[in-house]
């Protein structure tokens, strides 16, 4: 997925389209409104011409594709793939207040409320054989404090409780089917403790705070055209030792844990479904929830246990309620592959990588009621 980044065309960031996006005879196309597409690569109608249709605006700038909200400060961070940047911004104003410029390409955010540290993986060349860093950054005063060597393809989640931080990716990448390792660090002193090995190709990564486990999602390939089911591997986080395997479903592409109900969702991209672990037995519990064509990235507000998947195809955050399993609302048109909620504020927030905005959504009435532009902010860069 890592190479949907670097193609840029007519000024238009499109790059990320190439992972995962309808292919109509001789053109791509981005599901909008009604189902009109913004097509390029030929086609009757220009992604430009489409997006002036519906009142959109398409920018070469930034490539908002990650979100993180801290819920003690109320700031959301964006991370802008194509400008190198993090967007911050005020919860309370909804204004952008800051861009944190990057040294590589911004790709997975995590963030520790309790310690208002923000951590960024950075791609630092296209290439997947360059190991990526890990900013950190003082959520203070938007400060870089750390700049830490990684692996390859880097994700990242955090213990906000024993404030360690544990990283996936790979050392190599010299196949299709590749051992990852997982790193812990120490939050406090950004030193490495410990390291292991887990499964095939480490794809998402997440913890339970409240019962000190680590679930990393790896993501199987085709075999001899034949797809396989994927696995969650289960870490016992006071000992570093993997303790379960838990398979899921096809071309897995986002996973995400509700540390109250220790339940624990993962989108599943070939199979339009979400899966269900039950975190005390480790254990798929009922039947794999059906949504869209294009789900990934998810969040949980463990508050409301309401979980949010985003779907970039179909222009659509989709809400289940965790206490049926089920889905229960389709939030459209909303153009991205990635989600996160503020359970404090009850609102959800929405980067848009094409239009370069973020949305926001009422948690109680799901309605949009704001759209932010993250265009350049050069006048309060930190």
């Amino acid at each position: 997925m890592r190479f949907r980044w670097w193609f840029v065309s007519m000024g238009i960031t499109v790059g990320i389209i190439l992972a995962s996006m309808i292919y109509l005879g001789n053109f791509l196309c981005v599901p909008v409104e009604n189902n009109t597409c913004i097509s390029f690569l030929g086609g009757t109608e220009t992604m430009m011409q489409t997006s002036s249709k519906y009142g959109l605006t398409l920018s070469s700038d930034n490539g908002s594709a990650n979100v993180v909200v801290n819920p003690n400060t109320n700031r959301i961070y964006v991370a802008n793939e194509v400008s190198h940047t993090i967007s911050v911004m005020d919860g309370n104003t909804n204004t952008k207040i800051a861009d944190i410029p990057t040294n590589g390409m911004p790709f997975k955010m995590a963030i520790n409320p309790n310690t208002n540290r923000i951590y960024v993986t950075e791609v630092n060349r296209p290439d997947n054989k360059h190991n990526d860093t890990i900013l950190v950054v003082d959520g203070t005063n938007n400060n870089k404090i750390a700049e830490i060597q990684s692996v390859i393809f880097s994700q990242i989640a955090i213990n906000q409780k024993t404030n360690l931080v544990y990283v996936i990716g790979y050392k190599t990448s010299t196949g299709i089917e590749q051992n990852g390792t997982l790193s812990v660090m120490d939050g406090n002193n950004n030193t490495k403790i410990a390291q292991l090995q887990i499964g095939w190709n480490p794809f998402g990564i997440a913890v339970d705070s409240n019962t000190n486990l680590i679930y990393v999602l790896n993501k199987h390939y085709p075999v001899n055209s034949k797809r396989e089911n994927s696995t969650v591997s289960v870490i016992d986080g006071s000992k570093n030792t993997k303790i379960a395997d838990i398979q899921v479903g096809i071309n897995p592409a986002g996973i995400a844990v509700n540390p109250n109900t220790h339940r624990i969702y993962v989108s599943n991209y070939g199979g339009q479904t979400v899966s269900v672990i039950d975190g005390i037995s480790n254990s798929i519990t009922g039947k794999p929830i059906l949504l869209g064509p294009g789900i990934e990235g998810m969040a949980v507000n463990p508050i409301t246990n309401r979980i949010y998947v985003a779907d970039g195809l179909t222009s659509t955050v989709y809400v289940i309620d965790g206490n049926t399993d089920t889905k229960i609302q389709e939030i459209h048109p909303l153009y991205s592959w990635n989600v996160a909620v503020n359970p404090v504020t009850s609102k959800i927030y929405v980067p848009s990588y094409f239009f370069n905005n973020i949305s926001i959504i009422d948690e109680k009435s799901y309605n949009i009621t704001s759209v932010i532009q993250l265009g350049p902010y050069p006048g309060n860069i930190k």
